[in-house]
């Protein structure tokens, strides 16, 4: 599952898993940045990982992981763009956790959507 959560993060930000876990700093360091962070909350919030648990995942020590976790946070209440960003992320990474019945009424009604 936590594959999947950092798929889904990844697919948002435009990067790869690969860019997500790994240690060195780039180019796209201010998207890494925010979409580890990312990561760390859900990872925490949905598969409630210890934070040096979602350090090696994102080869990060464990107060990087709390950091991340309590900027998220912080974001959340000040700024309203993230928090929809942030919203519209949560919605994806929720369908994972859906009950097999509700997801295949989900794909169903999407399905159905689409040929509309």
């Amino acid at each position: 599952m936590k594959n999947k959560i950092l798929e889904i993060i990844a697919v948002h930000n435009r990067i790869t898993v690969s860019d997500l876990r790994r240690k060195d700093k780039g180019a796209k360091e201010e998207i890494l940045v925010e979409a580890r962070q990312l990561a760390c909350f859900f990872l925490r919030e949905k598969l409630d990982l210890s934070l040096p648990q979602i350090g090696k995942i994102v080869n990060r020590n464990h107060a990087t992981v709390l950091y991340s976790i309590r900027k998220v946070q912080d974001f959340l209440e000040t700024d309203k763009e993230y928090s929809y960003r942030f919203d519209k992320l949560k919605n994806d990474i929720d369908i994972l956790f859906l009950p097999p019945e509700t997801f295949e009424e989900y794909q169903r009604l999407i399905i159905t959507d689409l040929t509309l």
